[in-house]
């Protein structure tokens, strides 16, 4: 709790200093996003993600490997959630980014094929899951 009451203080001081639209302000939304997940407060968590991943965008393209792991932690968020359809939308994106910037082999791309394949599972897509499993 007592990062998230440091990262909640920090906020505003950072819009105010670098523009709420600066990648400085996107950095302390995700760090803020990822300790109000570790708390259990997925909604909190996605919130956060959500306007970080909005700056990323705007600032560095949909295509970006800092994009693709916004894409990947809200899709978590979404998924504690319960909202396993838009959250296998966001990790689709994050797996097509990280096999692009990284290759089809990198440790990350595996760690995103979980999620995926988790949320596919979560679905109903057992077929599709066990593809995403089995890379």
């Amino acid at each position: 709790t007592r990062k998230v009451k440091c990262l909640t203080r920090a906020l505003p001081l950072y819009e105010r200093d670098h523009g709420t639209d600066s990648v400085k302000v996107a950095a302390v939304l995700g760090n803020l996003g990822a300790a109000k997940g570790a708390l259990g407060d997925a909604a909190g968590m996605r919130d956060c993600l959500v306007r970080a991943l909005s700056i990323k965008e705007d600032v560095y393209g949909s295509n970006h490997p800092t994009v693709g792991v916004t894409l990947n932690n809200l899709g978590k968020a979404l998924t504690d959630l319960g909202e396993v359809k838009s959250a296998r939308d966001y990790l689709e994106r994050a797996l097509v980014i990280n096999e692009q910037q990284y290759g089809y082999t990198d440790i990350r791309v595996g760690v995103v094929l979980s999620n995926v394949g988790n949320a596919r599972g979560d679905l109903g897509l057992f077929k599709e899951a066990s593809e995403a499993f089995s890379r």
